[in-house]
């Protein structure tokens, strides 16, 4: 449990608060052993979502996925082929470097895929609709 927030209402007693708090600093522990690991593979991420509408079956979201990273790690980490040019940029079709997943998605459909790779630093843009 990384917080300790309770909405139940009911009051708690001192020792179940520093009970909580206790857990607390030993997952924030855990935590900050996984960020500071010297080994980790750093990758700068972020979404926009774009529109979004109910549809038989769930909903559906125009989603824009961003990723960052080291040319590096392309074909030794991510066991992707690197593309032959700097600036790629593919319409329609399912493209992707970086593994990705998006939970309960039910469908996917591509839009466009950009791969920009700046010096050795890709910068990776997905653009997609998918039914949640």
């Amino acid at each position: 449990m990384l917080g300790c927030l309770h909405f139940s209402g009911r009051s708690y007693t001192s020792h179940e608060y520093t009970r909580c708090n206790e857990e607390d600093e030993s997952e924030r522990g855990r935590i900050e052993a996984v960020l500071n690991d010297p080994t980790r593979i750093k990758v700068v991420h972020a979404y926009s979502l774009h529109n979004m509408v109910v549809v038989e079956g769930g909903v559906r979201l125009h989603v824009v996925l961003k990723f960052k990273y080291s040319a590096d790690h392309i074909e030794a980490i991510f066991g992707a082929k690197k593309p032959d040019e700097d600036m790629v940029k593919v319409f329609n079709a399912g493209c992707r470097i970086f593994p990705y997943c998006i939970f309960n998605s039910i469908d996917e459909v591509p839009l466009t895929w950009t791969y920009q790779n700046n010096q050795g630093q890709v910068y990776e843009r997905v653009e997609l609709l998918c039914t949640v």
